[in-house]
């Protein structure tokens, strides 16, 4: 999934409500916008935490349960793919989904990941990818 990364492969089902599936680095992402935040601010959260190299955000195509397998970039191929840079501050990545993300949006006090994203953190050496 991220170029450069050495890991075991990782298999995980994430609900997708939205449309919106996404790759954070959950130590260094700052989710909250404003409690009665709008949809282009958050979108602009969103690309602000992707040019810091702190998150990649796509779209599913379609509402669903996703299956995921995470592995190392030589071994990839999907039905969807995402390029771009990210930085890992604290050897941890989360993927998470537009729920989550708009839980942290909305909630000065919600950090990601939230208890129940515990099985969807993947440790990964700290440093760019």
């Amino acid at each position: 999934m991220v170029r450069g990364m050495k890991l075991r492969r990782k298999r995980m089902k994430i609900s997708d409500d939205s449309g919106f599936l996404a790759l954070v680095d959950p130590d260094a992402y700052q989710g909250f916008v404003d409690e009665d935040w709008q949809y282009d601010e958050l979108l602009a959260r969103f690309r602000s935490e992707m040019q810091l190299k702190h998150a990649l955000v796509w779209g599913t195509g379609a509402e669903g349960m996703w299956r995921v397998v995470v592995r190392s970039m030589k071994e990839c191929s999907g039905f969807r793919q995402i390029l771009g840079p990210i930085v890992v501050s604290a050897g941890r990545l989360l993927i998470t989904n537009y729920e989550s993300l708009t839980m942290a949006a909305q909630f000065e006090d919600v950090s990601l990941p939230e208890e129940h994203e515990a099985g969807q953190v993947i440790e990964v050496p700290s440093g760019g990818y």
